[in-house]
């Protein structure tokens, strides 16, 4: 048997790296995606801003959750203004999360019936 973490390929797809079928299938949703979009009455646009409420709760489901920031370090900040900042972001954490988690029941069927237009 092999050891804990080691393949039978040692040379094989590195973790994390899709398939050929999944790649290929990727692939071809956004190709399908993109060409819908010169659509005047089927683009993702049109149907958000029609549905502006279901496109960001969409819209916060496909953001990733881990966010990279630099921070510099030099902006010499007051304790105040600390304390602003972080009751601000703390603020939109909550309205985010607030929406994600608002009753589905207001959404059903909108987001499946305005992919279905043409």
């Amino acid at each position: 048997m092999f050891a804990k973490g080691q393949s039978g390929n040692p040379k094989g797809r590195k973790p994390g790296t899709p398939n050929k079928a999944t790649r290929t299938v990727r692939e071809t949703f956004e190709a399908v995606f993109v060409s819908l979009q010169s659509s005047d009455k089927a683009s993702l646009r049109v149907w958000a801003e029609a549905n502006p409420s279901d496109f960001y709760k969409l819209s916060t489901k496909l953001m990733p959750v881990q966010v990279r920031a630099e921070i510099d370090h030099r902006a010499e900040l007051s304790n105040t203004d600390r304390a602003a900042r972080l009751a601000s972001l703390l603020a939109r954490v909550a309205a985010r999360e607030a929406e994600a988690e608002a009753p589905k029941a207001q959404s059903t069927g909108s987001a499946q019936s305005a992919f279905g237009q043409r």
